[in-house]
C-alpha cells in the first residue's frame, strides 16, 4: 500500500505540532504553582490526545475536529493556558475538504463554545475570557484561510476546465 505525500505531510505535522505542545505542556505542570497531578495528567492527555489525530485529519477531518477539540477542552479545562493548535489545523482540513458549508459551520461553533467554556472554567481568574477570545481568534482564522484556499482551489479548477473546453471546441 501506498502512502500519499499528503498522508505523511499530515504525520509530520502531528509529531512536529504534537511535540512542541508537550513540551508547553510539561512546561506548563512542571512550573510553580504546580497543579495538582489529576490537572497535570489531564493537561497532558488533552495535548497529546489533540494532537495525535492530525495524523488522520486529510482522511478523517470530522473525526479530527471533534478529537482535537476534545482534547483542546481537556487541557483547557485543566488550566492549560498556551493555545492547543491541533484544533485550527483540524479545522483548516475540514473546510477544504468539506463539499458543503453545514458541517465545518456547526463544528467550528461546537468547537469554539467548548474550547470557550473549557477555558471559563480551566482558568478561574479574570484571564479566562481573554484566553477564551484568543482561542476563538485562532480557530476563526484558520477556517477562514482554509475557505480561502477553498475557493481558490475551486476557482483554479474552474479555469482548467474552462481552457480545456476551449481547446475541445477549437479542435472541432
Amino acid at each position: 500500500m501506498t502512502v500519499l505525500p499528503s498522508r505523511w505531510l499530515d504525520r509530520a505535522l502531528a509529531v512536529v505540532s504534537g511535540a512542541v505542545m508537550v513540551f508547553f505542556a510539561l512546561a506548563y505542570v512542571t512550573q510553580p504553582p504546580v497543579p495538582d497531578d489529576s490537572a497535570a495528567g489531564l493537561t497532558l492527555v488533552g495535548v497529546v490526545v489533540a494532537h495525535a489525530v492530525l495524523a488522520v485529519r486529510s482522511t478523517h477531518p470530522r473525526i479530527a475536529v471533534v478529537v482535537a477539540a476534545l482534547g483542546g477542552a481537556t487541557a483547557a479545562a485543566a488550566g492549560f493556558a498556551a493555545p492547543v493548535v491541533a484544533l485550527p489545523f483540524a479545522l483548516y482540513s475540514l473546510v477544504v475538504t468539506a463539499v458543503d458549508v453545514w458541517w465545518p459551520l456547526g463544528l467550528t461553533a461546537g468547537a469554539v463554545g467548548l474550547l470557550t467554556v473549557a477555558r471559563l472554567v480551566g482558568t478561574r481568574s479574570d484571564v479566562g475570557g481573554n484566553l477564551a477570545v484568543r482561542d476563538a481568534a485562532i480557530v476563526l482564522a484558520a477556517v477562514a484561510v482554509g475557505a480561502w484556499a477553498r475557493a481558490h482551489r475551486r476557482a483554479g479548477r474552474q479555469a482548467v476546465e474552462l481552457e480545456a473546453a476551449v481547446r475541445i471546441a477549437e479542435q472541432r
